[in-house]
């Protein structure tokens, strides 16, 4: 048996937030990738703030993140232009006229941000914290899985290393191996969805000349849509203080490969196109193709739940939205705990069937999301300038059907059959109706906002678990529930089980430090366990000893929190079992009020390792807590 208890496959973004997860909770892991080194060109490019939040875990990553992206006014517009130096079709302005205020907007719903930070910038970091955290975890690259054998009571993983294949074994093995994962191939998952929908060549360049030239024109961006009469895609900005850019633009193999594009400098060419000037300092420095899809793995784990799926390995989703990396961080948040607590001996296994439970559910809703992003919004634009995107597929499928033409015949027509449809930008800024209809079209579509959008705040921190660990359900869940939303910026807090805790600033009165209700679960206790937390928020000091009391016979690690006015309120409650807080709102405010919802007061809320509200208790209500699971029964505590 490996000295390490898990196995984690995979040491992209996701696998490596799970192995610092794991480390910092007490569980030893090894990560593994088949690479030799991380990966340098670019993918993921927006961090949310969900995944913002966990990152505050790991020695405040958020606000190294945070320090090295660029500042907002860079990244906050999404720009339609025929070139990106050319005439510019129209632009979304993210953060609206008054950015100020949606920014205070932003800050409100979270102690952290938005990061436009690129992926590959961003595991260095990770890796760091992983090798060289509190409790280091190996990570080692150039190994690769290559088969699995699961056991009643372990895993067999077999691994490659140069010419030399070994075996070792584990509690439990994670697949965070991306798209084409091994580990979900072993298990035999097939995935469901959308399959194929676009081909497309990522292009990673450099030029610092590029961003000089953008901002000297005031048309800076982080998403620059080009529809030219000679190429079709989309400029990435990485970075203009490093001048890092990646062109993406569909293709069509066979008739086109990417052996095409790295010849000849045919992608410096479409570059040149795309900008609409020669660039003095453009370096190309790799050309990758990639499929996009929007799928979800039939089951995120083994049936004897050893083995478990996150990240790409369990879906996969169009760029329309940012929800790929995100949506796995959140997954090995998820994880993490409940590997713990079943791995520790503390809680029945049950609670690992729980991840596929919560964590499918959401990725159902986010592919959903992706998909009717870009068929609803991202191809909003072309086919308002006379580009039908579904055209270039039929064209090919067309000569598809002639098989008795050669390939260089068949090749010839499509690039031909392209450039047809591209020529609809020549009507664009002559002088004529139909490509003054099309602007005005486009202009129609920006002002109400039927365009990508860059902030999905409801799907960012408003999603909720409707079943899983922990998580009740009752019938009085009208009294608090959020309103409807109907645009992407749109979000309520809310206190019923499965959300995730609002968050509120509030002050620990015997530290004086300020703490956000979102990190009370690993914040608040020097316990490195995943820790559950009983937020009394009405309480009298008889029934908070008897609640601490009953915490310290507990089976798992339980902290109670105690939210009090003032200083006058914190006599008797001064036992290191109980955390007081104090509202940072005005002495003359009731801090409770703050949980005063609908008219309906709260008492007590029960939150989770993972920062999910598990039950809720209004002031009207006696009922103790009907909490019961996986061997855990929290009426027992007097809640």
């Amino acid at each position: 048996m490996s000295t390490a208890r898990v196995l984690i496959v995979g040491a992209g973004p996701v696998g490596l937030s799970l192995a610092r997860l794991l480390s910092d909770y007490g569980t030893s892991c090894l990560v593994i990738e088949r690479h030799l080194s991380p990966a340098v060109h670019p993918q993921a490019h927006f961090i949310n703030t969900r995944s913002m939040e966990i990152f505050r875990m790991f020695d405040k990553l958020d606000m190294e993140v945070s320090k090295s992206t660029p500042p907002v006014d860079e990244w906050r517009n999404f720009r339609y232009v025929t070139s990106m130096l050319g005439d510019e079709l129209g632009y979304v302005d993210h953060l609206g006229p008054d950015s100020a205020k949606t920014l205070m907007q932003l800050q409100s719903f979270s102690p952290t941000m938005v990061a436009h930070f690129p992926q590959h910038r961003l595991v260095p970091l990770l890796l760091k914290r992983v090798q060289e955290g509190p409790r280091p975890v190996p990570v080692q690259f150039g190994h690769e899985l290559v088969s699995l054998a699961e056991h009643s009571d372990c895993v067999a993983a077999t691994i490659k290393h140069g010419g030399t294949s070994f075996q070792q074994r584990f509690a439990f093995v994670v697949g965070a191996d991306g798209a084409h994962s091994m580990v979900r191939r072993q298990l035999g998952i097939h995935m469901a969805g959308d399959q194929d929908l676009q081909r497309l060549i990522t292009v990673h360049f450099s030029s610092k000349v590029l961003g000089d030239l953008l901002k000297s024109r005031n048309r800076l961006g982080m998403l620059y849509f080009c529809y030219h009469s000679d190429m079709i895609g989309v400029f990435i900005n990485h970075g203009m203080a490093h001048g890092e850019w990646v062109l993406q633009m569909p293709y069509f193999p066979p008739h086109q490969t990417l052996d095409q594009f790295k010849a000849r400098g045919i992608a410096a060419k479409l570059i040149q196109i795309g900008v609409g000037s020669a660039l003095p300092d453009l370096q190309v420095k790799s050309i990758n193709s990639w499929t996009m899809s929007a799928q979800v793995a039939a089951s995120y784990a083994s049936a004897n739940q050893r083995v478990f799926l996150v990240g790409d390995a369990a879906h996969v989703f169009p760029p329309a939205g940012a929800f790929g990396m995100n949506t796995g961080i959140q997954d090995a948040h998820n994880l993490a705990w409940k590997l713990t607590l079943v791995d520790k001996g503390l809680v029945s296994s049950q609670l690992l069937t729980t991840y596929q439970t919560e964590r499918r559910q959401i990725a159902e809703e986010n592919r959903q999301l992706s998909l009717r992003n870009f068929f609803e919004t991202v191809l909003n634009i072309p086919k308002a300038l006379g580009l039908e995107p579904t055209a270039a597929q039929a064209a090919v499928s067309l000569v598809d059907s002639l098989p008795f033409l050669s390939n260089e015949i068949r090749t010839g027509l499509v690039e031909s059959a392209l450039a047809i449809g591209r020529s609809q930008m020549h009507l664009i800024g002559s002088w004529n109706p139909l490509g003054t209809y099309r602007l005005q079209r486009i202009q129609e579509l920006i002002r109400n906002r039927q365009t990508l959008q860059l902030l999905y705040m409801n799907q960012d921190i408003g999603f909720r678990y409707e079943r899983g660990a922990f998580v009740t359900r009752r019938d009085r869940e009208s009294l608090a529930s959020p309103p409807p939303l109907t645009r992407p910026f749109d979000f309520s807090p809310s206190v019923l089980p499965g959300y995730r805790m609002p968050h509120i600033w509030l002050r620990d009165v015997k530290t004086g430090r300020n703490i956000s209700t979102v990190d009370l679960s690993w914040d608040i206790s020097e316990a490195r366990l995943p820790i559950f937390i009983i937020f009394l928020v009405e309480w009298t000091l008889e029934h908070v000893r008897q609640v601490s009391s009953a915490v310290s016979q507990f089976g798992v690690p339980v902290r109670v929190v105690v939210l009090v006015k003032d200083a006058a309120e914190c006599a008797g409650l001064e036992s290191s079992q109980i955390s007081v807080l104090q509202s940072l709102r005005p002495s003359t405010d009731d801090p409770r009020d703050l949980w005063n919802l609908n008219g309906n007061r709260v008492k007590w809320v029960l939150i989770r390792p993972d920062g999910h509200i598990a039950d809720v208790r209004f002031i009207h209500e006696s009922a103790p807590s009907s909490v019961s699971f996986a061997g855990l029964d929290f009426s027992s505590l007097g809640i």
